[in-house]
């Protein structure tokens, strides 16, 4: 389960998020996660809609995408929106992206936990130096 609350203020300019993630306590990371961003967000290829009146409730505090009397211009708004993008190109550069991002999740993770930049600690009292120090010495 994907447990999440949105809150905005009136006046603010975003909403918090705070969602339940529990796949985050694998890598010792807080099952809570607080984000900035619109209240709800694609969820297994599910998008949300979400209509607002911004003349009337410029707080989006009045959800009217479920009021039949919105239905034309959810409809209208909608193609506007697909009429701009190539929705199947999007969504091919999406699924390419996200390959990659669990190749290099798998990479990462699997490294003994190691970060890609790691590096052993350096003594530098253990290094050779050309006529400072003998080989014997080191």
């Amino acid at each position: 389960m994907h447990t999440w609350i949105a809150a905005k203020p009136s006046g603010a300019k975003s909403y918090t998020v705070y969602e339940v993630i529990g796949w985050r306590l694998r890598w010792g990371n807080s099952p809570v996660a607080i984000h900035q961003r619109a209240p709800d967000a694609r969820w297994f290829g599910n998008a949300p809609e979400l209509l607002f009146d911004l003349a009337r409730d410029p707080d989006e505090q009045t959800d009217l995408s479920t009021d039949p009397a919105h239905a034309a211009i959810k409809t209208q708004l909608k193609d506007r929106l697909l009429g701009r993008y190539d929705v199947e190109a999007m969504t091919r550069r999406a699924a390419k992206e996200k390959e990659t991002r669990s190749f290099l999740h798998d990479a990462l993770s699997t490294n003994g936990g190691y970060h890609w930049d790691y590096q052993p600690l350096f003594d530098a009292s253990r290094q050779y130096v050309r006529g400072v120090n003998k080989p014997a010495t080191v």
